[in-house]
C-alpha cells in the first residue's frame, strides 16, 4: 500500500552510511529539497538505467515543471544513439503557449547540435569565442547553404568603440610555395549582373584601398578582365 511520511523536517527521510558524515539521500520537507550526497572521499552519483536492446530508446529523463500549469516545461533526456551501447543527451524546453521542443542534442560522438539561436554574452575583457582545431583538410567554420535573401550571412555591426583596433584580420605565416588565395570572393553566376564583388565606402579622407607590396618581384595589383566592351578599370 501507500507509504506516507507526513513530517516537516530537514531530514524527513534519510539514508545514511557509516554515521552522520555518511548521509547519502535526504528528503528535506522544511525547504522542499531533495539531496543526493556522497561520503567523504567519494563522488556523488545518481544512476538511471534501462534494460533494453533498442537502439533509440529512452535511458533516463529528468523533468522540470510547474504543477499549477504544466508538469513538463523543461526536460533533460538520455536516449540510445543508434546503438544499444551508445547514448545521446537531449535538452528540451517549452515556450509560452507552445509545446515542448528539443533545443540542443549532444550526440554520442560529442557533436552538439542546437536548434535555436546561440547567444554569447561576454561581460569580461576576454575572448568571447575560442576555437582550438586540429582540422587539416576540413573547414574550421562553415555556413552551409544559407537561405538568406535580403539579410547578411555575416554582419559585424556598429563597432563604434574602435581606436587602434581592427574589424577583421586575416594572417598567415605559412612558408609553403603552393598556390593559394588568402581571401577569395566568388560571384558564381553570370546572370547576377547587379552583384559587386567587393564594395568599400570611405566617408573620411583616409585611404579607401592601401596595398603594401614588399615582394622583390610580382605585381602589387593585377587585373585579369574578360571585358569586351567598355573599360576594365576606371
Amino acid at each position: 500500500g501507500t507509504q506516507v511520511i507526513d513530517v516537516t523536517s530537514t531530514e524527513a527521510f534519510l539514508i545514511r552510511k557509516n554515521g552522520d558524515a555518511g548521509d547519502i539521500f535526504i528528503v528535506d520537507t522544511t525547504n522542499s529539497r531533495l539531496y543526493a550526497k556522497a561520503p567523504s572521499g567519494s563522488d556523488p552519483a545518481m544512476y538511471f538505467e534501462q534494460y533494453t536492446s533498442a537502439t533509440d530508446g529512452t535511458l533516463g529523463q529528468i523533468n522540470f515543471g510547474n504543477r499549477a500549469v504544466d508538469g513538463q516545461l523543461a526536460v533533460i533526456e538520455a536516449i540510445n544513439d543508434g546503438a544499444n551501447d551508445s547514448a545521446a543527451l537531449l535538452f528540451k524546453t517549452e515556450v509560452t503557449s507552445g509545446a515542448l521542443a528539443e533545443r540542443m542534442r549532444i550526440a554520442s560522438d560529442g557533436t552538439a547540435t542546437f536548434s535555436g539561436k546561440v547567444s554569447v554574452d561576454q561581460n569580461a575583457d576576454d575572448i568571447s569565442l575560442y576555437i582550438d582545431t586540429e582540422a587539416t583538410t576540413a573547414d574550421v567554420i562553415k555556413v552551409d547553404t544559407p537561405t538568406t535573401t535580403t539579410g547578411r550571412v555575416l554582419n559585424i555591426s556598429d563597432a563604434n568603440s574602435l581606436t587602434t583596433g581592427e574589424l577583421i584580420k586575416a594572417h598567415s605565416g605559412a612558408s609553403g610555395t603552393q598556390t593559394r588565395n588568402l581571401v577569395q570572393i566568388v560571384n558564381d553566376h553570370a546572370s547576377a549582373t547587379g552583384t559587386t564583388g567587393l564594395a568599400i565606402q570611405q566617408d573620411s579622407t583616409g585611404n579607401s584601398l592601401y596595398i603594401d607590396h614588399n615582394g622583390a618581384t610580382g605585381l602589387a595589383l593585377y587585373v585579369d578582365a574578360e571585358t569586351t566592351t567598355g573599360t576594365s578599370v576606371e
